[in-house]
């Protein structure tokens, strides 16, 4: 369906916008809209898309909680579009005082962690408040993992280490530097709590 959709599109670029309403609707939207990012277009597709969906997160929760699976990615991915993703997001980012930033964030964290993590320090050095980064996310609707949680902890100390070397000027930035260093530490010492917990549940 997503290729025929798409194909029609093409022949009639403004038909996207006009059948958004009966696409979001209806229960094949996730598998419509999948190909977005390998369209030529795909950055006007998105943006439109974007601003169609952006009104009703306040006034209908399904827009909320779904908001980044109709760009067709996360469990619905059918190939890597990080790149593509990150730089529309960068442009959709001018005014970063904006909510829509929450809702930029929530797309974009369903590509891979150095991508997220890319966005973050962009956003950071263009100059966002400390309490609307708090509000940013950082990880996909969905994970899944097995075994130990420790390498998990591992890797998200890894994440924010990964913002804070792309942080251009730390001073400038320090609120938010200190915030991030405060979310390390704790991760590091939830490390020694996790492994202990971890042993007692094996007896």
């Amino acid at each position: 369906m997503s290729e025929y959709y798409f194909v029609f599109c093409s022949f009639d670029f403004e038909w996207f916008a006009k059948s958004l309403n009966k696409i979001i609707s209806s229960e094949f939207a996730s598998r419509a809209l999948s190909l977005i990012w390998k369209q030529d277009k795909c950055f006007d597709y998105a943006t439109i898309l974007f601003n169609y969906l952006y009104p009703k997160v306040k006034d209908e929760f399904k827009y909320h909680f779904d908001f980044a699976s109709y760009f067709g990615l996360g469990f619905h991915q059918e190939f890597k579009n990080d790149e593509k993703v990150l730089k529309w997001a960068e442009n959709m980012s001018n005014d970063i005082s904006s909510e829509k930033i929450i809702y930029l964030s929530k797309i974009v964290a369903e590509t891979t962690k150095k991508t997220v993590s890319e966005y973050f320090s962009f956003l950071i050095n263009k100059g966002i408040s400390v309490e609307i980064f708090k509000e940013l996310h950082d990880e996909p609707q969905i994970t899944t993992y097995s075994g130990s949680h420790v390498p998990q902890i591992e890797k998200r100390i890894g994440f924010w280490n990964d913002i804070l070397n792309g942080i251009e000027n730390k001073i400038k930035s320090r609120e938010i530097v200190c915030y991030i260093n405060e979310r390390v530490q704790r991760l590091k010492n939830s490390i020694e709590e996790t492994k202990i917990e971890e042993n007692l549940r094996e007896y």
